[in-house]
């Protein structure tokens, strides 16, 4: 028969050689330290010997958190939003009538709607990224929090615009563009805190989160410039798109 003893937390037969409990979760061993939430309910495990370097960096795989089981569902809806945002931009009806069927489908979803649907995608993703923090030693609360504040004004901002027609209006256009500096700025300021004390997902995040709120802007931006149904217009968006896929996947690989 095969030595056991109890868990000294939980109370249940456990092998006597497991490093961790197989019914509580909680680490055996001195080396697997826990770091308890500000309300104590709850503990964030990280193991010292596997998840910390000796230049401090925790790595981090998977961050827990309440949107962790709808992730999979949120990263989908994400590249269906973005793949319809990408055909508007592309205005393949330029092209010839080969594209038709696929102008016809994209357009039951007006662009109010594909920008509110990628806005509210974004808003879960940044909650999610600040409950999962909320149990590590640098949480970030008060950035991430300013973070889904700034998805919240960006989604409700660009919803109107497009819903009132004043894509031409040059306040509204000075406003939106204030209030994208300004997540820039935020945005910028979480990538390097994830660059700099963090490995593996977390800190690929922090790269991509770059990529993709300073990046796309300049390429909209130089999107403009460009002359309707030219190769640029398909190029383009397609990049576009990439760096979307690249941004909401890695926000999948975090939370799934």
């Amino acid at each position: 028969m095969e030595d056991t003893k109890k868990c000294p937390y939980c109370g249940e037969e456990i092998k006597a050689v497991a490093k961790k409990c197989i019914h509580c979760g909680e680490w055996l061993e001195e080396e697997h330290k826990v770091i308890p939430e500000a309300n104590n309910a709850s503990y964030a495990e990280v193991p010292n010997s596997e998840n910390k370097r000796n230049d401090g960096k925790i790595e981090v795989n998977f961050l827990d958190s309440p949107i962790s089981p709808y992730a999979i569902i949120l990263f989908y809806l994400a590249m269906f939003f973005n793949f319809v945002s990408m055909i508007h931009s592309m205005e393949l009806w330029r092209f010839g009538s080969e594209y038709e069927s696929m102008i016809k489908f994209c357009n039951y979803v007006p662009e109010w709607l594909d920008i509110l649907g990628s806005a509210v995608i974004c808003v879960i993703f940044a909650y999610g990224l600040y409950a999962g923090m909320k149990k590590f030693p640098d949480p970030m609360t008060n950035l991430l929090k300013v973070n889904i504040v700034f998805y919240i004004i960006l989604g409700i901002l660009g919803t109107f615009v497009y819903l009132l027609s004043l894509q031409d209006n040059n306040f509204v256009v000075a406003l939106v563009l204030l209030v994208g500096l300004f997540g820039i700025v935020v945005s910028v300021k979480i990538s390097i805190k994830f660059i700099n004390n963090y490995r593996n997902n977390l800190q690929r995040y922090g790269w991509y989160l770059i990529l993709f709120i300073v990046g796309e802007p300049i390429l909209d931006f130089i999107l403009t410039f460009m002359e309707p149904g030219s190769t640029s217009c398909i190029v383009i968006p397609l990049i576009i798109f990439g760096i979307d896929y690249l941004y909401f996947k890695i926000l999948y690989d975090l939370f799934y």
